[in-house]
């Protein structure tokens, strides 16, 4: 993941091996609450209309939106960034503090395991466990956004 600071937003960027852009991470503006919507460079599915976003210069489409549930350690994830309904996925703290687990279940059935933190660098490492048929690039995005609102707290 690569991340920069736009004034009061957060802009992360996981980019393949390439360097090309695979997804854009980016932090709404809100008074109360933490909120991320993750960006793709193509539809996810047929006739889905491109967002307002860009990344230089190219739409983006919206893959799905992440959510800080108020007053807990726990995050949501709603696909195409539609909240209501019940969330796609559900991420919860799961064991003790450290080193830092997080459950991701899929409409109540586990589909990843993150395990890590800050360790004794400056930098933050993962280890994810991701279940057959999980997409593992919006795992590996959930689990810099559930970093980066841990550090907002």
């Amino acid at each position: 993941m690569k991340g920069k600071v736009w004034a009061m937003r957060d802009q992360m960027t996981l980019v393949d091996g390439r360097g090309q852009m695979v997804a854009v991470c980016l932090r709404k503006f809100e008074f109360a609450g933490q909120t991320f919507k993750i960006y793709v460079p193509n539809p996810r599915f047929p006739g889905q209309r491109p967002s307002n976003q860009q990344y230089e210069g190219a739409s983006l489409y919206t893959y799905c939106e992440v959510q800080r549930v108020p007053f807990s350690m726990s995050q949501e994830v709603y696909l195409d960034g539609k909240r209501g309904g019940s969330p796609e996925l559900v991420i919860t703290r799961a064991g003790g503090m450290w080193p830092k687990k997080r459950l991701v279940k899929r409409h109540g059935i586990p589909a990843t395991l993150m395990e890590g933190g800050t360790w004794e660098t400056n930098f933050n490492s993962y280890r994810l466990t991701i279940c057959p048929g999980i997409d593992p690039c919006l795992m590996i995005c959930i689990c810099a956004i559930c970093d980066e609102m841990d550090e907002q707290n």
